[in-house]
């Protein structure tokens, strides 16, 4: 690839401006990285990387890549955690950090439309004062961005209640591989549903970018909800956080958040922040309800009432003080696992699963016991080296 990058880059330099098209190799570095395990282990740097800001540019950048046969990877805040932002074969990443605008604010029609570089919170931030917000809430909303939550079909704590991302995708501007440009859902619409044939924008959401690349988005939002509160509750076992639940929905009652922390999760948060106070036991179940004051007085005071049946021990936080203050200690897991063994280093590989909410105790049992025997290895293999050494003086030790 050595000596193709540099015609590469000049052929693009041709339909984008040169210094929005990197081949710098210490600039280039960066781009090899996303948020995954797997990307700190295999380093696969780009050939180039180009910043457009027009879907025009987007589709010449392509069509250049068509002619050329190179590899093409869209890239948004690189939060991932499968390393799809990653140029695994070379070629051309696509960055979004230009394309990052908020086109409109529907609020008579719940929608907005937006480019695919727009971060999460800077488009939450931007709906609060119409009173609106978009339901998906990922954890790493903070710094990911639209177009990598389409191509991803993310989620977030929120599920529970509001769905995936797909839900509130109405409408798609997109630049197929040849580098032609279509609308799904008939971008420029204001209808929340549309029923004219194959629902081509469902086909994409969630494709990772290999059907085409959005440049465009129309989503729909939806009225913030005007109160909240969270139940913060203790189990000694399990499986009654899932009876719990269950629980819940017999009753009628769908929280709009339900996050579960198990024994490992709630001793390094112990540690990272005593002054939280999270209850001692086998797991922790946050359940957040939201909606008019009225509602949510009289719902988390059931959902509490129900949790008190099978819990050791229950809180409520009402003021949203006292509820930031409780999911503090959910954002802030991964720099509490670093806390749990302090004379050990460890790098935090978050992994992102779904299992049934049936499974979720025998999930995290299965979990914990195989670490539990990576644990077990790691301190025998000392006093196995040991033994043989013992056994047979003559027979070196091998380096590890």
């Amino acid at each position: 690839m050595q000596t193709v990058a540099p015609r590469l880059a000049s052929r693009l330099r041709e339909v984008v401006a040169a210094d929005r098209v990197i081949d710098d190799p210490a600039t280039l570095l960066p781009y090899a990285y996303d948020a995954s395990f797997w990307s700190l282990r295999m380093n696969r740097v780009p050939d180039v990387v180009v910043v457009p800001v027009s879907t025009a540019e987007v589709a010449a950048v392509v069509r250049i890549a068509d002619e050329t046969n190179t590899p093409v990877v869209p890239r948004g805040g690189g939060t991932g955690q499968t390393g799809g932002a990653v140029a695994a074969r070379g070629g051309i990443v696509i960055s979004f950090a230009r394309m990052r605008a908020i086109v409109e604010i529907d609020r008579p029609n719940l929608q907005a439309v937006v480019e695919p570089g727009l971060v999460f919170a800077d488009l939450q931030a931007a709906l609060l004062p119409h009173g609106l917000f978009f339901p998906p809430d990922p954890g790493s909303g903070r710094a990911c961005t639209l177009g990598g939550m389409v191509a991803n079909n993310a989620s977030g704590p929120h599920a529970v209640r509001w769905g995936t991302t797909s839900a509130y995708v109405l409408g798609v501007e997109l630049v197929l591989a040849d580098g032609s440009v279509i609308q799904t859902g008939g971008l420029h619409s204001k209808a929340l549903k549309s029923s004219s044939g194959i629902d081509l924008t469902k086909l994409f959401v969630g494709s990772e970018g290999t059907l085409g690349i959005a440049t465009r988005l129309r989503l729909r939002v939806q009225p913030r909800p005007s109160a909240r509160a969270v139940v913060l509750a203790g189990y000694n076992a399990l499986e009654d956080t899932v009876g719990s639940l269950d629980d819940l929905f017999k009753e009628g009652i769908l929280p709009s958040t339900a996050e579960l922390l198990d024994r490992s999760a709630v001793e390094a948060i112990r540690l990272y922040r005593p002054d939280l106070g999270l209850p001692d036991g086998e797991a922790v179940l946050f359940i957040e309800v939201e909606g008019t004051p009225g509602y949510v007085a009289s719902a988390a005071r059931m959902v509490e009432a129900i949790a008190k049946q099978r819990a050791t021990v229950t809180s409520l936080a009402e003021d949203e003080a006292a509820i930031q203050r409780l999911w503090s200690a959910r954002s802030g897991l991964a720099a509490a696992a670093a806390l749990a063994h302090p004379n050990k280093h460890r790098i935090f590989a978050g992994e992102d699963l779904a299992v049934p909410l049936s499974e979720i105790p025998r999930t995290i049992r299965r979990a914990r016991d195989r670490q539990g025997v990576r644990d077990r290895g790691h301190l025998l293999r000392p006093l196995r080296r040991r033994e043989r050494a013992l056994r047979d003086p003559h027979r070196p030790e091998r380096s590890r």
